[in-house]
């Protein structure tokens, strides 16, 4: 069996001082407990309500659709067309370089930066 340390006289301040604080905002454990909903069987419900809905059910409110308007076709996807790009190089720890046309692949032979 574990023993429990005495609490020091600071945390029992700051403890104090936080469920002060708590009971200011209303969410102390103790109040929640109180404010809880439960059915008749005891259980509880939940911690909000559900708003009801039939008292608004005759004012009129903003449009809304099932309809999404716009674009929603497949954008075209990117393709290199050009020559720009000669191949592909290996560096130290098998780093993949792109070669262009103006480098020497010499260089990336030797493993070699400029």
């Amino acid at each position: 069996m574990k023993l429990k340390k005495k609490q020091s006289a600071s945390y029992l301040k700051a403890k104090a001082k936080h469920d002060a604080w708590l009971y200011k905002m209303g969410v102390h454990p103790d109040q929640i407990k109180q404010n809880l909903p439960y059915n008749a069987k005891g259980k509880r419900l939940g911690i909000t309500t559900m708003p009801d809905y039939k008292l608004h059910q005759g004012e009129r409110t903003a449009q809304t659709s099932d309809v999404v308007k716009g674009d929603t076709s497949k954008k075209n996807g990117n393709t290199y067309t050009g020559n720009f790009i000669v191949g592909v190089a290996t560096m130290h720890k098998s780093n993949l370089v792109p070669v262009n046309k103006n480098q020497d692949a010499k260089d990336y032979a030797t493993m070699r930066r400029s």
